[in-house]
């Protein structure tokens, strides 16, 4: 898949967002009680929004749980107080939190499942309850709305930004390293987008090593490990940019760090995101905005607790951000 068609997906996304907004703006107003009768009163809708991620240990998750939290103080019309729950990366936390929602009065869910598998009965059981359900990616047995990431492009975009630099600067021939994590499906489709695109876009390319690592530390500690034993890898592609950062200074710490080394990864954040700009070896992230992307999907939780009618289903595509359009990801 191309760079222009991920980008024109994008923006069919958002378009088709956009005319979802304006079709349903005047539906099911805000109430305090979700009632016709307290909706004319001009009161604000009280309701409880949970939010639970897989971790708030990941920057990109608390990206995510800050757009949460943002729209939920300034959404107009309604009153929302969230709950917010962290299960450490632990399923089984996370299925403990579900069964306690009703006592605590939650309306809504919004969760990113660490496993669906485990969580699946727990989610079902709530929803019999009345409990509204937005699944941030993954498709769950049971959900009011799943809001999807292509995990798989995501991983895509890092492996053809690397492959399209490899082609362009290294004449389509370089070893290649990946730094990957493959504890759930998640990672693992990620994984299979990064290596899929360096196969199909620079065939030449030869991935020669290969590691877990999902942290700053962990990226330097592996990366360290790869480059001993293998000095001539000139190309990095990271399962997120933590990883890379990592990466970057077990590279630039053994004096690597050169025009013909690249270095890739996903989730654009703030510190990847400077180092892209700094011109460093550090070559291009993928981004699908987590923090907007939470702040969608707290309206989109909102609404459906007003009783807007909406899609069952969205997907935001991830987008490959390098030196040439880095400035417009930066705050």
């Amino acid at each position: 898949m191309s760079k222009k068609l991920f980008k024109a997906n994008l923006i069919l996304v958002l378009l088709s967002l956009l005319f979802v907004t304006a079709c349903t703006m005047e539906s099911a107003p805000a109430s305090t009680d979700n009632s016709p009768a307290a909706a004319e009163s001009g009161e604000k809708a009280s309701m409880k929004i949970a939010i639970m991620t897989m971790s708030l240990g990941q920057p990109y998750f608390v990206s995510l749980s800050q757009g949460y939290k943002d729209v939920a103080a300034e959404y107009p019309g309604a009153d929302v107080e969230v709950i917010e729950i962290d299960p450490k990366g632990d399923a089984a936390q996370q299925v403990t939190a579900i069964e306690n929602l009703s006592e605590m009065g939650a309306d809504a869910l919004i969760i990113t499942a660490i496993d669906p598998e485990v969580v699946n009965p727990a989610i079902e059981a709530a929803m019999t309850k009345g409990l509204i359900v937005v699944s941030h990616y993954n498709e769950l047995s049971a959900q009011t709305l799943q809001s999807g990431i292509s995990t798989y492009g995501m991983g895509f975009v890092a492996g053809q930004e690397a492959a399209d630099w490899i082609n362009a600067k290294l004449g389509g021939s370089a070893k290649v390293a990946l730094l990957i994590w493959d504890k759930t499906e998640f990672d693992i489709d990620r994984t299979e987008g990064m290596t899929d695109a360096i196969k199909m876009y620079s065939p030449n390319a030869e991935i020669v090593a290969q590691q877990a690592a999902d942290s700053i530390e962990g990226g330097l500690n592996a990366a360290e490990t790869i480059l001993q034993a293998h000095p001539d890898i000139k190309v990095f592609v990271c399962y997120n940019d933590e990883g890379c950062l990592g990466a970057l200074g077990a590279v630039e710490a053994a004096g690597l760090a050169s025009e013909d080394f690249g270095i890739f990864g996903v989730n654009a954040s703030s510190e990847a995101l400077a180092k892209i700009k700094e011109g460093t070896v550090y070559r291009g992230t993928a981004s699908i905005d987590p923090y907007n992307h939470g702040r969608l999907e707290m309206e989109m939780a909102i609404r459906l607790v007003l009783g807007d009618f909406l899609p069952s289903k969205m997907e935001i595509v991830p987008v490959p951000v390098t030196v040439d359009n880095v400035d417009q990801f930066i705050d």
